[in-house]
Parts: structure tokens; sequence; C-alpha cells
């Protein structure tokens, strides 16, 4: 949406815009949460770097960001859905290529508890989740892992800021509780777990341990969340390469899931 809006627009108008200005303009402070305002801005401020000359992965176009996903047809793969498209596009490669999957999209946030801390669209991210697996005729599971956040991660962050540390709740979050709780609770179910990030796995030959490597894409690597995940995770998740950030983005036109984009 905001690129169709830009669309057209000389290079110094783009580049004199400021996004509170852009809201404003366009109203859409009135309806969008102030998390989606912020993703937005986040947005703008990256085209900005690359009408200046800066790069990212999606201007290299030998970059190939990749994506948890399973390897081989005809398994049993839980894949965790955001709302979002990276996510969404993985769930409907893993089916076009005759996996068997099974979406969820875990609540984690805790409304009330941390009200003070900003909004969480959780509602309108499973909405657009239910949005995706409607089209592919699936039903994806909410499973509420909100106790299990508390304790394994809201706990943490208060610990390690009241102790003069930076907390890093992203990492923690994935390691105990996607990739934790999630695993103990469905794992026997699902020979693997994919979901939207970025990540590379390869084989060591001579450890014989799965290891967790960076992205092609360095724009989009997540890699670092993912770095407490022990050795039992790693291997439950397999990476592919998939496509770049915009073959993405047009891939999800492509197959009329613009409501995630």
């Amino acid at each position: 949406m905001l690129s169709e809006g830009l669309n057209g627009l000389d290079k110094e108008v783009i580049l004199g815009m400021e996004f509170s200005e852009l809201a404003d303009a366009t109203q859409l402070n009135s309806f969008m949460s102030s998390s989606r305002a912020n993703a937005f801005s986040n947005v703008l401020k990256c085209i900005h770097t690359q009408l200046q000359g800066g790069t990212t992965g999606e201007s290299q176009s030998s970059s190939r960001p990749t994506t948890f996903v399973s390897e081989g047809q005809g398994e049993d793969v839980a894949v965790l859905l955001s709302g979002g498209v990276d996510s969404s596009v993985a769930l409907r490669l893993l089916l076009e290529q005759g996996y068997r999957p099974t979406p969820f999209y875990l609540k984690i946030w805790l409304e009330d508890e941390l009200s003070h801390l900003g909004e969480c669209p959780w509602e309108e991210d499973l909405s657009y989740a239910e949005s995706v697996c409607e089209q592919l005729n699936l039903k994806v599971e909410a499973v509420s892992l909100q106790q299990e956040y508390m304790d394994s991660v809201v706990k943490y962050t208060i610990q390690d800021a009241r102790a003069g540390r930076t907390p890093n709740p992203d990492v923690m979050c994935n390691s105990r509780v996607k990739f934790g709780v999630f695993l103990d609770r469905f794992g026997e179910d699902f020979s693997k777990v994919a979901s939207g990030h970025y990540a590379r796995t390869r084989r060591n030959q001579r450890s014989e341990m799965t290891e967790l490597v960076c992205s092609a894409d360095e724009w989009k690597d997540q890699t670092y969340f993912l770095a407490h995940l022990k050795q039992s995770q790693v291997r439950t998740c397999r990476c592919r390469k998939l496509l770049s950030r915009q073959a993405l983005q047009a891939f999800a036109e492509s197959a009329d899931m613009k409501y995630v984009l």
C-alpha cells in the first residue's frame, strides 16, 4: 500500500517525506495501531536508504533470504503463523510442495498485564492468519502461551533490567516459548516446525551437529534472534533457500495474499 502510494513521485519528494507528515495527510493514524504505524515508518526509512544509494538485501541480486521450512515430501509440519507475509508464504509453499502443514498462531502477549508497554494487534494478526488458511482450506489453531510467556520471558526481562543488563525478549521468546514450550507440547505430532524466520542450517560432518548460520540476505538475517536455540531445537527446524524479499512479496500478490502485505 505504501509503495503504491509513492509510485510516480520524484525521488526528491520521497526523500523529503517524514512519516508523521505522511500519516497525518493520509489519516493512517486514525485506523492503524501504534505498532502497525511504526512498521510503516520503518518501511519508509528503508525506502529512503535505497534511494540514497544504501544497500539492502533486496537490492543485491545475489542475496537469497531463507526461511525455516521442513525438508521431505509428505511430512507433517507445524507452521507458526504470525499474520505476516513471510510465514504466510512459507505455509503456502509447503502445501504446494506436497507437505502436510498444520498452521498455529501463538498468542503470547498479555493484554492486561503488559498494556502499559504498548499495543499488540494480535486479533488483527490472527484475522490475517485465518484469511490465509481459509484460502488454502486449512484451519489455524490459536494456542495461548501467555502464562508461559510471562514466566519465561517477562520475568527474565524484568530481572535483567533490574540487574543493569540489557534484556532481549525476542531471543528468549524464540528459545523458551516458540521453539521451547510449543515443541514440548506439540513436537511429538510433527517431524518439523516451520516459521517465517530468515536463517540457514548446515550439517557439520565432523561433529555431526546441525549448525545455525547466517542467512544469505544480511538485511533480513534473523539468526541473532535464534542464537539461543538448543541443538535439539535446531535439528527440528530445517532451512531452505526461498525467495528474495521482493520476489516473496510478488509471489504473495500473485497468490492474492494482499491482506498480509
